[in-house]
């Protein structure tokens, strides 16, 4: 004889665990409605979201569909369902923590994780680097110039540094990149703001350029500014000609390095 895994009777035989819904509703984990927030009814199906048609029409995506994105009255209780404009996904709460955390850290701060982030990626050996950037490594290894890459001085410079060469206290900055514009961006020099009106024509459906004009004309100059403010020494090539003119002199000069 089979029974009713909740009253024990036994079981009609059209059923197989539960006599009746009423008893089906006492086993199973109650379920709310999304949008109004009220119990599911044992008559819908177990796996929807909503208590009604007219929920489930509110939760419904289209221009066509005058109810999406309807405010809940049941506000606050299990279940209920902002709507569109009130949604924010995990992510975008992400990216806005990390932008408010970003604009109150301290300088000290900002440098010890940037410090720990360029250590991590060390140690996992995920640093990316450009040929042009190894090619100058190669140069100041075979000419036995001692250099570190990726240096932050906290107190000076808390940047990452692609070279610092310890012995003449010198930072150097490699620009090969064309997101550095080629040249220290001038807002007097006119062919420096046609490249820049034409960056921003392109960064409306580019986020390269987006970013390019950041780093040309806003974290570029911050370094400079940085090492001009501490009076350190410090170099920026944008190309390897120019590195290599500056290597040869200096290898040519036999200073001490």
């Amino acid at each position: 004889m089979r029974l009713c895994k909740t009253c024990n009777k036994e079981l009609p035989k059209n059923r197989k665990v539960y006599c009746s819904n009423k008893c089906k509703q006492h086993e199973r984990k109650e379920l709310f409605c999304k949008v109004c927030g009220k119990l599911i009814p044992i008559k819908r199906k177990r796996r929807t979201m909503y208590c009604s048609d007219e929920c489930h029409q509110v939760s419904c995506k289209g221009s066509g569909n005058p109810m999406y994105g309807k405010v809940s009255a049941m506000k606050g209780k299990p279940g209920a369902m902002l709507g569109k404009k009130h949604k924010i996904s995990t992510l975008n709460k992400m990216i806005v923590s990390q932008k408010i955390a970003a604009k109150n850290e301290t300088p000290e701060h900002k440098a010890n994780r940037i410090a720990k982030t360029l250590n991590s990626k060390k140690n996992n050996h995920t640093f990316n680097t450009s040929k042009a950037e190894e090619f100058v490594y190669e140069v100041l290894n075979k000419n036995n110039i001692v250099s570190i890459r990726q240096y932050i001085d906290k107190a000076r410079y808390p940047f990452a540094c692609d070279f610092y060469l310890p012995k003449k206290d010198l930072f150097i900055e490699c620009q090969f990149s064309w997101l550095h514009g080629k040249d220290q961006f001038d807002a007097d020099n006119p062919n420096h703001i046609k490249k820049l009106n034409f960056w921003l024509e392109k960064s409306k459906n580019s986020i390269f350029y987006k970013n390019a004009i950041d780093i040309w004309t806003v974290r570029d100059p911050i370094k400079r500014k940085a090492a001009k403010t501490h009076n350190l020494n410090y170099l920026e090539f944008f190309d390897t000609d120019q590195f290599l003119d500056w290597s040869k002199e200096l290898i040519n000069a036999r200073l001490p390095v």
